[in-house]
């Protein structure tokens, strides 16, 4: 271990247990790799790559699961029956783009589209706007 401890010190706390052993085998010290691993992390001793993870914490509030009313059974047997929507993403100069398609499952056709530099509920439910509201199920 001290011999760890030294070509750590000597490598100004960057080197990993990796280049830490190759130093130990040039030196004639014949260890193995893993032993080398386990040890620099019993005595916490991190090469630069090596930086510990905590867990990540994002604001707002939980997303909430939607039912799903199709079950899987994409088959529609009349127009304006089963409505379906899917969000895409497109890079642009500016930054990236979020695009909304509302499609019918009947014919396959394009009912209403919406566009937005956020990806919201809201970019969703814009695109029924464009077409007259009939009792359909939307899934979003």
């Amino acid at each position: 271990m001290n011999k760890i401890k030294e070509a750590y010190e000597q490598s100004n706390h960057t080197y990993g247990y990796r280049n830490i052993h190759k130093d130990l085998l040039e030196s004639g010290i014949k260890v193995n790799k893993k032993r080398v691993a386990r040890l620099m992390k019993e005595h916490k001793l991190f090469g630069v790559g090596m930086v510990k993870k905590h867990p990540k914490h994002k604001a707002g509030r939980p997303h909430h699961t939607h039912p799903n009313h199709l079950k899987q059974c994409f088959i529609a047997t009349k127009p304006n029956e089963l409505w379906v929507t899917d969000i895409t993403y497109i890079r642009t100069y500016e930054g990236w783009l979020y695009l909304s398609v509302i499609l019918d499952l009947f014919s396959r056709k394009v009912v209403g589209w919406s566009m937005s530099h956020r990806m919201t509920r809201q970019l969703a439910l814009n695109g029924r706007n464009v077409v007259l509201l009939l009792p359909v199920i939307l899934l979003f």
